[in-house]
């Protein structure tokens, strides 16, 4: 059985590369807390950005993390900090998907993705078990009401599918599953010279598409299989990671560097896609100032459905993202030749 009770769904050893002094087991940050609104100050890392059992009493989970992910992640960023390692695109993609899949608002989302992919479809699973009951109770099927065969579903399947600890540890084993399957993906380490140093949040990476965005598609645009799928993770305060298709995009130079419109619109979707918290090693007042105004243009993620010919129903979750400049991102010439068809699955390579 597992003895760690407090599970991290964002890892202290990134949670530390924002301290004033990485080293320490718990040096602190400044941290906006962004429920209830207040700049908190200077507070130590290793408290936030946990959930108690998150993964469940006796999950093994955090510690498989660890053994297996975590110490190699740390140790890469580290070396992409100081400069000692050149990026290692199959693990950065790896920690890159990991942090996305396991945080808390990408839990509570996958949730309320299920609650409403089951309240969309229970029709069809009473219409279902009435069939079963057809064929094998028939005795049965006169007895009982539709709200009796709805309430019978949800205890069935509702309840125990929308369980948080479920959800949380099945975002994992779902990176466990497709981790290897994403590929297509170039990644490059990014400097940020500027004076405004970049910030985190409790869903660190960001999912981006300008390709999509810019063709205005019905369906999905923040796909990990989908062409000009972008993902970006600050690092520290002064770099980023990106992972870009390079079938849209054109090759990132490594020697770029970001422009000060950069670093401010990446700040400003980590203040959009996170819920809980904003940190740094200091958050300037141009940045605090800017945070209230920021939040008010927070637009919920949307479950979409779309209705396709031949009785098919295909629902996606849109993050509800503005398309924000980012100077290191060019679309090669020729993308607008492209043949956009669903699911607008991108070519991959090896």
């Amino acid at each position: 059985m597992s003895q760690t009770k407090d599970n991290h769904f964002v890892p202290r050893f990134y949670l530390r590369n924002f301290t004033k002094d990485p080293t320490l087991e718990n040096g602190w940050f400044d941290f906006y807390n962004l429920k209830g609104q207040k700049h908190l100050g200077e507070i130590p890392h290793g408290s936030q950005m946990q959930e108690r059992y998150y993964y469940e009493k006796d999950s093994e989970i955090e510690k498989m993390l660890g053994e297996k992910f975590e110490g190699k992640h740390a140790a890469l960023i580290r070396g992409l900090i100081d400069g000692s390692e050149e990026p290692n695109e199959e693990w950065l993609i790896e920690m890159m998907l990991l942090m996305h899949f396991r945080t808390r608002a990408q839990r509570d989302e996958n949730l309320a993705f299920r609650k409403h992919m089951i309240d969309t479809l229970l029709d069809n699973m009473v219409r279902s078990f009435k069939r079963y009951l057809q064929r094998d109770v028939p005795w049965l099927l006169s007895r009982i009401r539709d709200d009796q065969i709805k309430d019978i579903v949800r205890t069935g399947s509702y309840e125990r599918y929308l369980r948080r600890t479920d959800t949380a540890r099945k975002g994992v084993e779902h990176f466990l599953k497709i981790k290897e399957e994403v590929k297509g993906l170039r990644c490059v380490a990014l400097s940020n010279t500027t004076q405004s140093p970049l910030v985190s949040s409790d869903r660190p990476v960001i999912l981006l598409n300008p390709f999509l965005a810019r063709k205005d598609v019905s369906f999905g645009r923040t796909g990990l299989f989908q062409m000009g799928i972008v993902l970006i993770l600050p690092i520290n305060p002064s770099k980023i990671i990106v992972c870009y298709d390079s079938g849209i995009y054109e090759q990132i130079n490594e020697t770029s560097v970001l422009t000060t419109e950069d670093v401010a619109n990446i700040n400003r979707l980590e203040i959009l896609v996170g819920v809980e918290g904003i940190y740094s090693i200091i958050l300037p007042n141009r940045i605090l100032s800017a945070i209230p105004e920021i939040c008010r243009e927070k637009r919920d993620p949307q479950i979409v459905n779309v209705e396709l010919p031949g009785d098919y129903l295909l629902t996606y979750k849109d993050y509800m993202l503005p398309t924000l400049a980012l100077s290191f991102l060019r679309e090669k010439k020729g993308t607008d030749q492209i043949s956009l068809r669903l699911p607008y699955q991108r070519a991959t390579t090896s």
